[in-house]
């Protein structure tokens, strides 16, 4: 007889991004609609002045300190301190997400082999082996290090050592749909009955500047002017869009299966109720009506609801005009008859790129879970106005699911959807 899919739970969360570097910090700044773009100078830009969203309150320090007092699996300080300093910074953000989370779920008794982790991403550390070419240049020298750093498996490896992970393990890539695919995957996992844990992980992207030029001359990537106030640049839906803003952060869902959880006596943050994974033959750049309607038809149909049931949907929403032209008109035709609030989280974030997918979903479980929608500060009006798109700031939710939405460059849509604590 077949043994009918577990339902899977959100045990725990973690983020870090500009608009906070903690679940409440991030709940705090979502209320406010507190928008971390600034302009800057970043590694990347020397020189340059651009507009950009880091995660400048991480501190390295605090998180050394966190992981002590964990104990991470009988790791000592000096453990704990070698792979924080070795590691890139993106492993460093995803650690700094993981710790919250795991502290949230409160895995420390949970068997190492009964833990799954997925880190979303590919391709995140550009910075790095540039910089690292530049002293070569110079030097003739390279770290011994460099190999294993460079490798997106690092995050893994890093991970699994210092919470003495012993389970299934890999890293998911799919441009900027990567948060999306590892959440699909993770899903898949724990409703299987694979693993009644699985830790998912969207990680962040640290641009070198071949990238950050290439996105600019692609069009994808909005220029700041030198007079320009960078907080209004990032226009999701809006008229005058130009392109997305770069976000620099991390977050992480724990998802149980949910008599594991009741087991444990944890409380939920709410569950992964249906998604979707889906390729659209298509390897540029550009999205599809098509591909984009298939990926959240087919999130509804696995988690057996209909449109009418979503009552908040997190948009992709990256401000570029081809990319939000398309998602609107897929919207207008997957929800035709119904009227969920749309919005997008990347005006205050920044576009997290791989991580956007987790940081979002974390933003649709807290407005889900406190009864609001944050603000979308920039939209003046609207490309499409018969659709119910968030306010300027923050305003009152009824809603018991959301449906959050992650396309990437090569047609890799992924749409899912989540419950709150009470639905």
């Amino acid at each position: 007889m077949e043994t009918p899919p577990r339902q899977v739970l959100v045990s725990g969360l973690g983020v870090i991004t500009a608009i906070g570097s903690s679940l409440s910090e991030f709940r705090d700044s979502l209320e406010r609609t507190a928008i971390g773009i600034q302009r800057t100078t970043l590694p990347c830009t020397p020189g340059r002045s651009v507009a950009a969203a880091p995660a400048s309150r991480f501190d390295l320090h605090a998180l050394m300190d966190d992981l002590s007092l964990l104990r991470s699996k009988s790791r000592t300080r000096s453990q704990i301190q070698r792979l924080l300093t070795q590691t890139t910074r993106s492993t460093q953000l995803s650690i700094h997400s993981v710790t919250e989370a795991w502290t949230h779920a409160r895995l420390e008794k949970v068997p190492g082999e009964s833990i799954a982790l997925l880190v979303g991403g590919n391709n995140l550390s550009q910075d790095l082996t540039a910089q690292a070419w530049t002293r070569h240049g110079q030097s003739g020298h390279v770290s011994p290090r460099h190999a294993i750093s460079v490798q997106d498996s690092n995050q893994v490896g890093c991970l699994s050592e210092l919470f003495g992970l012993r389970g299934p393990g890999w890293t998911v890539g799919a441009a900027s749909a990567s948060g999306n695919a590892a959440l699909y995957q993770g899903w898949n996992l724990v409703r299987a009955g694979i693993v009644p844990v699985c830790i998912v992980v969207g990680a962040a992207t640290e641009l070198s500047l071949l990238e950050w030029e290439a996105f600019h001359w692609l069009g994808a990537m909005a220029t700041l002017g030198d007079a320009e106030d960078p907080t209004t640049i990032h226009r999701p839906f809006d008229q005058g869009h130009r392109g997305f803003v770069w976000g620099e952060g991390s977050g992480c869902l724990v998802l149980e299966d949910a008599a594991h959880a009741r087991a444990r006596g944890v409380s939920p943050h709410g569950s992964l109720v249906g998604a979707s994974f889906l390729m659209d033959a298509n390897s540029g750049p550009d999205p599809t009506l098509s591909g984009e309607i298939r990926a959240m038809q087919a999130a509804l149909s696995a988690a057996s609801l209909a449109p009418s049931d979503i009552g908040y949907l997190n948009a992709h929403g990256t401000g570029s005009p081809l990319g939000d032209t398309t998602e609107a008109e897929a919207i207008r035709t997957v929800f035709a008859g119904a009227s969920p609030t749309i919005n997008s989280t990347k005006p205050l974030t920044g576009h997290c790129l791989t991580s956007a997918g987790v940081v979002e979903a974390i933003a649709c479980l807290i407005q889900l879970n406190h009864g609001f929608v944050h603000g979308n500060p920039n939209l003046e009006s609207s490309l499409e106005p018969g659709l119910s798109f968030a306010g300027k700031t923050r305003q009152p939710l009824t809603a018991r699911f959301a449906l959050s939405n992650g396309f990437g460059f090569g047609g890799l849509n992924g749409s899912v959807v989540i419950g709150s604590r009470h639905a």
